[in-house]
């Protein structure tokens, strides 16, 4: 309800591993609320659970053995993102 409102560009990541939330989905769910534009980035990124985490299972009994803070690839996906909105 709210996002089919919003005038800001959006950024709706999931973790192909994620548990925790269904990608498939929340990110549908995202994609279909958000008013139409070309800033707006819905994605679901491979290999990584709820934490943004590279992961083997992603359940939440591996989370406190991953050491990774957040997958270099979600950061790389962060930052082009920024970069692109703003420079725009």
């Amino acid at each position: 309800m709210y996002l089919s409102k919003t005038s800001i560009p959006v950024m709706a990541i999931h973790g192909s591993k994620d548990k925790q939330m269904r990608a498939s989905t929340n990110l549908l769910a995202i994609q279909a609320a958000l008013p139409p534009s070309a800033k707006h980035l819905v994605i679901e990124i491979e290999g990584v659970n709820h934490l943004f985490q590279t992961a083997n299972t992603g359940l939440m009994s591996e989370y406190s053995k991953i050491t990774e803070t957040i997958a270099p690839q979600v950061l790389n996906k962060i930052t082009r993102w920024i970069l692109d909105v703003a420079i725009e």
